[in-house]
C-alpha cells in the first residue's frame, strides 16, 4: 500500500467503516477491472456473431429505479443538508454522531453506491448490440470516476 492509503484508512473517517467498498481500495479495483474486461474483451466477442438481446423492459426498469434512487438521494442531501443547514460554499465537514450528520454520510454512500450500479449501463447497451458513441470516454469515465471516490 502506499503511505498516502495508509494515512487515508489510518485517519479517515470512523462512521463508514461498516459500509461496503469503504475498507479496502482493493475490492473497488478488482471490480473496476472485471468491468473493463467485461466490457472490453468478453462482451464484444461475446456478440461478434450473435443476435441483440432484447433488454428494453429490463434496461426501463433499471433506469426508472436509478432515477428514483437519485430523486431520493437529492431530497436527503436537501432535507439534511443543503435546504436547511449547509450554503453554497465551503463549509467544515461536521464528524459528530447527529442524525443530520449521519444520514448525510449514508447518502454520500449510497450516491457513491449508485456509481457501481451505473456499471450495468454499457453491458446492457452491448447486450443489445447498440453502437455506444464515444465507447472509450464512456468506459474509462464510469471506470475511472469510481477510483476517484476513494
Amino acid at each position: 500500500m502506499t503511505p498516502d492509503y495508509e494515512y487515508i484508512l489510518k485517519y479517515g473517517d470512523p462512521r463508514v467503516a461498516a459500509y461496503p467498498l469503504t475498507d479496502s481500495e482493493s475490492t473497488m479495483c478488482y471490480l473496476i477491472a472485471i468491468y473493463f474486461v467485461l466490457v472490453k474483451l468478453v462482451l464484444p466477442m461475446w456478440m461478434k456473431n450473435r443476435p441483440p438481446y432484447d433488454f428494453r423492459r429490463a434496461m426501463i426498469v433499471y433506469n426508472l429505479f436509478i432515477s428514483a434512487l437519485s430523486f431520493y438521494i437529492f431530497l436527503n442531501f436537501g432535507v439534511y443538508g443543503w435546504f436547511t443547514k449547509y450554503q453554497l460554499r465551503c463549509e467544515p465537514v461536521d464528524y459528530s454522531s447527529n442524525e443530520e450528520a449521519l444520514k448525510m454520510v449514508q447518502m454520500c454512500w449510497l450516491f457513491f453506491a449508485t456509481k457501481f450500479m451505473e456499471f450495468a449501463d454499457t453491458p446492457g447497451y452491448r447486450g443489445r448490440g447498440v453502437s455506444i458513441g464515444g465507447d472509450q470516454l464512456i468506459v474509462i469515465g464510469s471506470g475511472v470516476g469510481q477510483r476517484n471516490w476513494l
